[in-house]
């Protein structure tokens, strides 16, 4: 069974092919692009613990701050490397104050400079700069700057939106 079964829109569809000796699959509802490794949850998180000798399990157990706790956050080539990213967006929105500041930097995969970041194994999502501000702003984030200080990167400078609530529930969440 492949590690991501569902894309971060919610597609469940894919279309297999290949970038780079890298086995991939493409959401067929928004074109998301996510490496398919058949790999368990258990078995990627050995993976990543042996390679980087560190543990996941272990961070993400003892990390837990109030909502509203941080004033500014950074991203700094974290969300290409997450199973599930939406999770870890909302947990980022719940975790900063309104108007907050999240800085992102991330991968530009789609210019010739950024080819050398498709790897296998380490990077799951291969977001374009579109997909990628649209996964920011449809959680909560407004986009403050986008810009590419190489060019084999993203960087978006963000801010936690003022939701409109509706429902009990700002609209982004629904």
């Amino acid at each position: 069974m492949p590690l991501i079964t569902q894309c971060v829109c919610g597609g469940v569809n894919f279309t297999e092919g290949e970038h780079n000796h890298i086995p991939i699959a493409v959401c067929s509802q928004c074109g998301v692009i996510h490496q398919r490794l058949l790999l368990t949850p258990k078995q990627y998180r050995e993976y990543y613990e042996q390679e980087y000798h560190t543990s996941v399990r272990q961070y993400r157990r003892n990390i837990r701050f109030p909502a509203e706790y941080f004033t500014f956050i950074t991203l700094h080539d974290v969300l290409e490397h997450l199973v599930n990213p939406l999770l870890y967006l909302k947990e980022i929105h719940r975790i900063l104050i309104d108007q907050g500041t999240v800085i992102i930097d991330f991968p530009n995969f789609f210019v010739e400079e950024g080819q050398h970041h498709w790897k296998r194994v380490e990077h799951l999502w291969y977001f374009t700069i579109q997909q990628l501000n649209d996964l920011v702003t449809s959680n909560g984030f407004e986009i403050v700057e986008e810009t590419s200080p190489i060019l084999s990167k993203i960087l978006l400078v963000l801010k936690k939106a003022s939701a409109h609530v509706e429902n009990g529930k700002p609209q982004f969440l629904q």
